[in-house]
């Protein structure tokens, strides 16, 4: 039998400490501290937190990106993990558990609590947390940097736990994460349908203009906006711009369609969607026109827009501009079914939709839906697709899935508990 080199964390007055940098951020302190408290909750050992002020020990935790991290080889190349990845590692007798900001490390500590040392956060009252007589490692060696950047579960079971929600290294904005949890990878604002906000309905006494012509009349009420008429992408811009002052913590902005059809058919606009084979051309000329102006002064702001309903075939020609999210969504689908082999006709639809996508959206995120809406507590069978459609997602060049569920604030969806759990582990792997 081949002996595996193990590393263990003992208690006592020569053992191991947790290092950190004197300059760590919030994220990092606190990975220190939860690492710190499960140890402690597994075999009764209190490991110190220190900083690397600090001289070098023999036995140490070297969490983050710290300097006596910096003296080991190889070195730690920290601009290939992004902000979720990590580095996790055994070297002699050192543990490396080392991310990227701001949430890296504090992810790495988790998936070592969770798949090395056997810890399940199963909803947020029932926790594992096994008990040791000695914390072992065997010999690590890994570099994790997961496959979807932003990662969504939008159930309740999640949203109203902000700890919980770390500790599955979900990053969307509905959960409150803190900074000492790396805060949100995105914040919207606002989060989608924005058109009534771009445009006010109240614009349509005095500029019918601005609105769809939909059977020869200019449409008002709850309806999509003329994208072809001038002042309107000038309004649009000018509102996104008012936006990004009022809303300094905003990474992402939406100039995406109204929750209904109602699109506009007047030449113009009928002429471009016609010429494009879609709605979508209409809608993502305007988008791209909002989104390079803000570009100029803003770089680092992307425009969200929907592929949804009747915009969601990609246009033949016009493509995303590089800061403008696509989210594609499924709410036609048959869910019961894997989305990549059900022959059922509106998936096949889908199936096109999202190969015809990946390829050209440099930002292609999916709003995904898994629960029955009608009534919560309804079975929903869908289990047997999740695993296979997460695949299918990402093998199209999706870097975000918003999985949305029920999110009523009572909560208790059909099998709620063990559904966003699954989500939430598919999601990071």
């Amino acid at each position: 039998m081949r002996t595996i080199q193990r590393t263990e964390l003992r208690s006592r007055p020569n053992g191991y400490r947790i290092v950190v940098s004197a300059s760590a951020i919030p994220a990092e302190r606190y990975a220190a501290e939860e690492l710190q408290r499960y140890l402690e909750r597994m075999s009764g050992a209190k490991l110190p937190i220190v900083t690397d002020a600090d001289k070098p020990a023999d036995r140490e935790i070297l969490l983050g990106d710290n300097l006596h991290l910096a003296k080991l080889r190889p070195a730690v190349d920290f601009s290939k993990l992004g902000p979720d990845g990590f580095v996790l590692r055994v070297d002699g007798n050192r543990l490396i558990i080392a991310g990227g900001r701001p949430r890296g490390t504090l992810n790495g500590v988790y998936t070592l609590l969770e798949e090395q040392l056997g810890v399940r956060w199963f909803t947020p009252e029932l926790e594992i947390v096994p008990k040791l007589d000695r914390v072992k490692l065997p010999k690590l060696n890994a570099t994790i940097i997961p496959a979807l950047e932003n990662r969504d579960v939008f159930w309740s079971e999640v949203m109203h736990n902000a700890d919980f929600a770390a500790r599955h290294r979900v990053n969307g904005q509905h959960y409150g994460l803190t900074a000492k949890h790396g805060g949100a990878f995105t914040v919207y604002h606002p989060f989608v349908h924005s058109f009534d906000g771009l445009v006010p309905p109240e614009l349509y006494s005095e500029h019918p203009e601005y609105f769809p012509l939909i059977d020869g009349k200019r449409k008002s009420g709850y309806v999509q906006r003329c994208l072809s008429n001038p002042d309107v992408l000038r309004i649009s811009i000018e509102r996104v711009r008012q936006w990004i002052k009022e809303h300094p913590e905003a990474t992402i902005f939406s100039v995406s369609q109204n929750d209904a059809f109602n699109n506009c058919q007047c030449d113009q606009c009928k002429a471009v969607d016609d010429a494009e084979g879609s709605p979508a051309g209409s809608l993502l000329k305007f988008v791209n026109a909002v989104a390079e102006a803000i570009e100029k002064d803003h770089p680092n702001i992307r425009i969200d827009t929907l592929a949804y309903q009747y915009t969601r075939k990609a246009p033949k020609t016009i493509r995303p501009h590089r800061n403008v999210i696509v989210r594609l969504c499924s709410i036609e689908c048959c869910f019961a079914h894997p989305l990549e082999t059900c022959p059922e006709e509106k998936n096949r639809r889908f199936r096109e939709d999202i190969v015809a996508w990946g390829p050209i959206a440099p930002l292609l995120y999916v709003w995904d839906y898994t629960t029955d809406f009608g009534h919560y507590q309804q079975p929903f069978p869908n289990f047997d697709a999740l695993q296979s459609n997460v695949r299918f997602f990402v093998k199209h060049n999706v870097k975000s899935l918003f999985e949305q569920g029920n999110y009523s604030g009572g909560g208790c969806g059909e099998m709620e508990p063990l559904r966003a759990y699954v989500l939430a582990k598919l999601l990071w792997n």
